[in-house]
Parts: C-alpha cells; sequence; structure tokens
C-alpha cells in the first residue's frame, strides 16, 4: 500500500493497494484533532506515504488566505509525520504532475480550475471509476499516491 497527500484545504489523502489501484480516499480533514487520527492511522500501515511539497512561491493567482490554509496543513502533517519517524516523501508538483502534463496538449495554456479538471479526468480514467468513487477532491492526492507507487516499483527493480 501507498499514501498519497494533497495537504489543500480541499486536498486529501488517498491509498493505492499493492497493485496500485485505489483503496480508499479521504477528504482533508479541517480540524487539527480529525487530521491527527487519520494521521496516525496512516503511520500505523507502516507504508510510504508521498505528499506534494508545497512551493515558497505559489504565484499571483492565489489569495493571501488560501497560501496561509495550504502552508498551515503542509506544516502540521510534515511535522506530525517527522515527529512519529514516519517513512515519507516530499514530491514537488513538477515532478508528480509531469508525465499528465506531457500527454495533455495545451497544458500550459489551460487555467488552474481547468488543469484541475483535467487531472480529474486523468484520474479516473486510470484507475477505471466513476466521480461518486474519486471526487475532484481526491484526484491530486490519488495522482500523487500513484507517483509513489511507481517510484517504489522502480526503486524494488533497481535493488
Amino acid at each position: 500500500m501507498v499514501f498519497g497527500i494533497d495537504p489543500g484545504k480541499s486536498g486529501a489523502i488517498v491509498s493505492l493497494n499493492k497493485r496500485g489501484e485505489l483503496d480508499s480516499a479521504w477528504p482533508m480533514p479541517e480540524k487539527d484533532m480529525t487530521l491527527r487520527g487519520v494521521l496516525a492511522a496512516v503511520i500505523s500501515c507502516n507504508c510510504p506515504i508521498f505528499i506534494e511539497r508545497i512551493p515558497k512561491y505559489t504565484g499571483k493567482a492565489q489569495s493571501g488566505s488560501s497560501v496561509a490554509t495550504l502552508f498551515s496543513n503542509y506544516r502540521y502533517i510534515v511535522g506530525y509525520l517527522d515527529a512519529h519517524d514516519a517513512d515519507f516523501t516530499e514530491v514537488v508538483p513538477q515532478v508528480w504532475m509531469k508525465p499528465h502534463r506531457l500527454a495533455t496538449p495545451d497544458w500550459q495554456v489551460l487555467t488552474y480550475s481547468k488543469r484541475k479538471k483535467c487531472l480529474h479526468d486523468i484520474a479516473l480514467e486510470y484507475f477505471d471509476v466513476c466521480k461518486d468513487v474519486l471526487p475532484r477532491w481526491a484526484a491530486d492526492a490519488s495522482l500523487i499516491a500513484l507517483h509513489g507507487h511507481g517510484a517504489g516499483a522502480s526503486k524494488q527493480n533497481h535493488e
């Protein structure tokens, strides 16, 4: 099993099974106590965890409050995982999105919301599930987990 975490306020925590199939998706908890409980359950699985690393500069398009929330969740999650000696890897968006960007014509000119829709469509097609099983809020986390699953497979092939 592998976990993918999109730490945004409307992000998610997603798990894939050993075959890389969608296992579960949880919306990002709003309260720290709830998030702590979810993270404790994730850590107890003793499986690889991949979290989207938040870049220091998020661009002019995001409001100050959304950036503050994003950094708050990110710092809390990374701090919690680090304090509990969890095996986790931070992945920048450019890395986990790369195969999807390359496969999408006109990616560079898509608006933020169209890119999000595109990533959701890619995740739905890859996991062969409907929107009820994989809502848009879980798409990024599922693709981060998929990146982690692929990274784990290539790491095992080199050992």
